[in-house]
Order: C-alpha cells, then sequence, then structure tokens
C-alpha cells in the first residue's frame, strides 16, 4: 500500500508493520501497537527502550534507559544491576555505541497511507551480500548514524513560504535535468542531511508549493500547485 512519509506526528500509539524490500517488490508483516517518541526527522523510536549491559561471562551489569532528548537518541537513565557501579566503568562506557545499538529494531519510518492512517514502517536486517535485498534497511541505518550522533548546535532553518518556494524551485530544475532532486537542494542549502532535503520537500508539497508525487518513492509531481498555502498560526492563550 502505498504511503507517504510524514515529519509532524506528534509521539503516542503507533501502529507498526514490518516492511522488507525484496528488489522493489515490498512485503508486509503486521507487528501490533508501539508506544513511541519521534526522533529526528520523520523517524519514530519504541518506548520504554532498555539495554543490558553484560559482562563478558553474561553476567548484567546495568540495564540503561534509551530516549529521545532534544531530538536526537541518547541514553537517558542508568541503572545498576547487583554491585554498585564504579567511576571507572561508567566512563568506560562505549555510550554511542551503545545508542546505535540499541535503535536497531526498535526505530519506524513515519508514515500515512491514503486513508489518513498513520503507520510505523520497521525495515528489518536482511542477509548480508543478497542483491536489491533491504534497500530501506539501509535507507534507515544512515538517518540513524546521523540521530545517535552527539548534537552540535546549529540553528533551525524556519520554513518559510520564501524558503518552501526556492526548494521547489530547486527540485524542479534537478528533476527536469534528470539530476538528482535530494543531492541538489542539499547542495543548494547545505551543509543539510538527506533527511532533511526530504523533509523540507515534504513541507513543500504540503504547503503547495509542489504538487503531489506521481507515486511512493518517485521523483517529480503530478500537477503544479495553484495556491499555495501558509502554516496555521495560533494565538498563544
Amino acid at each position: 500500500m502505498a504511503r507517504e512519509r510524514i515529519y509532524d506526528w506528534p509521539g503516542g500509539t503507533l501502529l507498526v508493520v514490518s516492511v522488507v524490500d525484496l528488489g522493489g517488490v515490498l512485503w508486509e508483516e503486521p507487528r501490533g501497537e508501539w508506544e513511541a517518541v519521534p526522533l529526528g526527522e520523520g523517524l519514530a523510536l519504541r518506548q520504554p527502550l532498555l539495554y543490558h549491559l553484560r559482562d563478558p561471562e553474561e553476567k548484567e551489569l546495568a540495564e540503561l534507559e534509551i530516549g529521545v532528548v532534544g531530538g536526537r537518541a541518547g541514553c537517558t537513565a542508568i541503572r545498576a544491576r547487583g554491585e554498585a557501579l564504579t567511576g571507572a566503568l561508567l566512563r568506560s562506557l562505549p555510550l554511542g555505541r551503545i545508542v546505535r545499538e540499541a535503535l536497531r529494531g526498535e526505530t519506524v519510518r513515519v508514515t500515512r497511507e491514503a486513508e489518513g492512517q498513520v503507520v510505523g514502517e520497521l525495515y528489518p536486517d536482511f542477509p548480508e551480500g543478497m542483491l536489491g535485498f533491504g534497500d530501506l534497511r539501509t535507507e534507515l541505518d544512515d538517518e540513524l548514524e546521523t540521530v545517535a550522533k552527539p548534537k552540535h548546535k546549529r540553528a533551525r532553518r524556519e520554513l518559510t513560504g520564501d524558503f518552501l518556494q526556492e526548494v521547489a524551485e530547486v527540485y524542479r530544475a534537478a528533476h527536469a535535468r534528470g539530476h538528482s532532486t535530494q543531492r541538489a537542494i542539499m547542495d543548494r542549502f547545505g551543509p543539510a542531511s538527506p533527511a532533511s532535503a526530504r523533509r523540507w520537500v515534504w513541507h513543500a508539497r504540503d504547503r503547495g508549493f509542489l504538487g503531489d508525487a506521481p507515486r511512493e518513492r518517485v521523483a517529480g509531481e503530478v500537477a503544479k500547485p495553484i495556491q499555495p498555502k501558509e502554516p496555521e498560526r495560533r494565538s498563544r492563550p
């Protein structure tokens, strides 16, 4: 079933399906409902998420809670199991690697079906060396590398009408030349991640600066927009 990625999901209960890309043919399996929180741009992380730290003899040393702070994944709590945790042990913990491991299998892309149902797409691991299998998993891993890195302070770009109009123009020009629309947007407005470029295109479509895509994961637009719309503005109480 065709779905579009969305970037404004607020969190809560999410219907999850496992999706495998078999060389362009998508196979799906229902995985039930998750409680999840937004992560990065267009992703969601299952909650609660716990990581059990063990020694070489498989004795549990600590339980780490993995959550989201400022849009990034990180360790939000550490609880000792059995013996007290020493300062030396805490300093030696490879938290970056632990967080990345914890995210695998617990992070989904947030999408919406034509009927309005919000669905989290979970991409399982795939057999190594199997051509054309699991491209979606590889793309997700690239996004997880970004959200698991320490966040550097950088002003978030304001999605004004002028900016989204420019995004639409760069997108159309690249598509007309047969170039990568995502790369063109990253080059024009960078430094920017692929996830940021996709989010800007989504907002450009949502607000009428770009027409709808011909179909899922296909570049282009079915028709040029007629009347761009400005985002709803709510007054403070």
